[in-house]
């Protein structure tokens, strides 16, 4: 995400645009969760004050993975908004806020991706696959924890 500082002024000025995935400088692992799958696409309002550049915008950034309740292959949009302020110095022609917009968006995935907020996992059991329907062992591990909530005094287990 490079602007040029001849096309900023105070006024904020509306920019966008797409990075590929190779800005993010990833480097695979067979351990990694989620991995970049696409194109980031940005938009912006962007100004000058003073020696500062001002970033007020929103991405989406698609990625691809395995879901952390099922195991399954999934693909999620991050889409989030960012703001960012960078200094500048008197010869410079352009600003480079690539390591910035990275950083806004991998600070916004989540720490345990799911394929689909009410993905229900898998039999701790068996190891079915709870989406594709009930197991055939026998066991309700959908009933487990009923009961908690109850057990805890009314303001909480530190009580």
């Amino acid at each position: 995400m490079i602007l040029l500082l001849a096309d900023l002024s105070e006024e904020p000025r509306e920019f966008s645009g797409e990075e590929p995935a190779e800005m993010y400088e990833w480097v695979d692992s067979p351990m990694e969760v989620v991995h970049p799958s696409g194109a980031v696409k940005w938009r912006c309002l962007a100004s000058m004050f003073g020696g500062r550049v001002l970033v007020r915008g929103h991405f989406d950034a698609p990625f691809a993975g395995i879901c952390c309740r099922c195991g399954c292959d999934m693909e999620i949009c991050i889409s989030d908004s960012f703001d960012i302020a960078a200094d500048t110095l008197r010869n410079d022609t352009e600003v480079d806020l690539t390591s910035e917009l990275r950083e806004c968006i991998l600070l916004s995935l989540p720490s345990h991706p799911v394929c689909d907020p009410d993905c229900r996992g898998v039999c701790p059991h068996c190891g079915k696959r709870l989406a594709d329907g009930p197991c055939g062992c026998g066991n309700d591990f959908g009933m487990l924890f009923s009961g908690m909530p109850a057990d805890f005094p009314e303001g909480g287990a530190d009580e």
